[in-house]
């Protein structure tokens, strides 16, 4: 699989991927393990969330937990359990910033130079 890739839209690879957990530790003790670190401590207040983000290569992964019961990932961990929450994607140029849902068929991605 190529390292970079062109897509006509302008998306050149993945940035960084969220996923909402219930036990961040728990998350912590295995990513460690695999990639010998311990990852970053991160704070979302915009989801009301803290957590741990691994570099792995160009990418991002970020395991967060709610910080509160009315965050919304409190609320997509109800409904949906531990899962990929968003998506940031890279891109070469234009428009930067969160996509319409509507056209992401419910997906959470943004685009980032």
């Amino acid at each position: 699989m190529p390292r970079e890739r062109r897509h006509p839209n302008g998306v050149t690879g993945v940035g960084t991927v969220v996923v909402a957990v219930d036990d961040v530790a728990r998350v912590r003790g295995w990513y460690g393990a695999v990639l010998g670190q311990p990852g970053e401590a991160v704070r979302r207040p915009d989801l009301d969330a803290a957590g741990v983000r691994f570099a792995i290569g160009p990418h991002a992964f970020e395991f967060l937990a709610p910080a509160g019961p009315g965050g919304p990932l409190a609320a997509w961990l109800r409904t949906r359990g531990a899962s990929p929450y968003a998506a940031t994607l890279m891109t070469s140029g234009g428009p930067v910033g969160p996509l319409d849902e509507a056209n992401t068929f419910g997906a959470r991605l943004s685009l980032r130079a």
